[in-house]
């Protein structure tokens, strides 16, 4: 593997016709001076002394200079040997493929038959320890699309990308600038496809604010006066009788030893009893009327400011009244 006939190399240079790879911009060996032969030439034996040594990333500098110059089916086959020997898989890869197209494409197929069965089986070989990665773009056109930091071409983006075992990481930009990105993990020997979705973000639809307007409640306050006038005519009346029922409740007192009153003191009694009940009834309307006045009048004052701010809550129970809230 490490070694190529120099005769064969000789005889190629001066036989082959090559359409050259993309990537090299050497003339085919038909096509070249004798000048350009000579010189590829050279290139390719110092390359083939470092490659040889085990020097191979000096060896696929020589041998890329040589097919700088003449496009040589057997310098490509060089070329991927030392890039492979330097672990730099990815670009042996290309240069093994690029052997056999050289091989396919020369004038004299024969002569070339031991190289492209080579280079051939050695792809295979380096294949199996690598991977595969496609990349789909979906949602658009981006701008630019990188493979590990990489930018690919639009031929690379056409097909699989031959990477090693691990982590990839591809990114897309969109028309706006933004990034999108995503990240497998293939094993040796896998063809994965990784698929970015540059749609645009969805918009989302703007949320109205409406500020509620605090309701104006000042229509409450006539009826916090009449409800608060009811409040003090009950406690009034509460007041009034409740003295009277007190003053005939003392007079019969001392009128009745013992809380014996003889029969002629029925009309007092009932009279202290009628005061009672008109004092007890002026007292619920007095509290009711007060208690209403007073949740009518604040509510009628504050609702123009916050109307979270007062809440009174009034509770009739059969124990009695309460007033409860918050200010």
């Amino acid at each position: 593997m490490k070694t190529i006939a120099r005769c064969a190399l000789l005889t190629s240079l001066a036989v082959a016709t090559v359409s050259p790879p993309a990537y090299a911009d050497g003339v085919s060996v038909e096509a070249a001076t004798k000048d350009q032969k000579k010189e590829a030439i050279t290139h390719f034996r110092t390359g083939m002394k470092a490659f040889d040594a085990g020097q191979f990333d000096e060896a696929a500098n020589s041998f890329q200079a040589s097919l700088d110059i003449v496009a040589s089916p057997n310098a490509y086959l060089m070329l991927a040997r030392a890039l492979a020997g330097a672990k730099k898989n990815t670009g042996a890869v290309k240069a093994y493929k690029a052997a056999t197209v050289a091989a396919n494409n020369a004038a004299n197929k024969k002569k070339y038959e031991p190289t492209l069965n080579a280079a051939t089986e050695e792809l295979g070989q380096l294949r199996a320890t690598l991977a595969e990665v496609s990349i789909e773009i979906t949602g658009g056109d981006s701008t630019t699309v990188t493979l590990d930091g990489r930018e690919l071409t639009p031929k690379e983006l056409a097909g699989p990308t031959v990477v090693e075992p691990g982590s990839h990481t591809a990114t897309a930009t969109r028309a706006d600038g933004t990034k999108v990105e995503e990240s497998i993990s293939v094993n040796p020997g896998d063809s994965a496809t990784i698929e970015l979705d540059i749609s645009p973000p969805a918009v989302k639809p703007s949320r109205k604010v409406v500020k509620e307007e605090p309701t104006d409640n000042t229509h409450l306050r006539p009826y916090a006066y009449v409800a608060g006038g009811v409040g003090a005519a009950g406690l009034l009346t509460f007041m009034v009788f409740g003295a009277l029922n007190n003053s005939k409740f003392s007079r019969l007192e001392e009128e009745c030893p013992n809380g014996r009153c003889n029969g002629d003191r029925d009309d007092d009694i009932s009279t202290g009893q009628t005061y009672q009940t008109i004092a007890n009834v002026g007292l619920v309307f007095g509290v009711l009327g007060a208690a209403a006045g007073v949740t009518l009048y604040v509510l009628s004052e504050s609702s123009k400011e916050d109307p979270q701010r007062a809440s009174l809550r009034l509770k009739v129970r059969p124990q009695g009244l309460s007033l409860s809230g918050a200010f």
